[in-house]
């Protein structure tokens, strides 16, 4: 059993980071190789008392891979979830995380 927020958003982001792995486990799936990682599109905003998992898409560009925020990304924005392929795991901290930085990306269960 599992415990999942109101908002649509608050919990459709921890179910892909915790439920659908844990279920995945039990049903004997082999683990996903390897982290993938990506190149942020544009500069993030940082809460800086903990990691953020914003809604990206993704493109190809220049040879690598681009996360480009999926727009706004309240709780209860669930427009952000529409055509979003991953989660950008955005570390803490009490600036912004540039354009350019590599984030590592986790799956949204499909």
């Amino acid at each position: 059993m599992f415990g999942l927020p109101g908002n649509p958003v608050s919990s459709a982001v921890p179910f892909a980071l915790f439920a659908a792995p844990a279920l995945a486990a039990l049903q004997g799936a082999a683990e996903e190789p390897g982290e993938r990682h990506a190149v942020l599109a544009s500069a993030v905003r940082r809460n800086p008392d903990r990691e953020q998992a914003i809604r990206v898409r993704l493109e190809p560009r220049n040879g690598t891979t681009t996360a480009i925020p999926n727009g706004p990304q309240g709780s209860h924005v669930i427009t952000s979830l529409l055509g979003a392929d991953a989660l950008a795991l955005i570390p803490a901290g009490g600036d912004e995380l540039p354009a350019g930085t590599m984030v590592t990306l986790a799956p949204l269960p499909r």
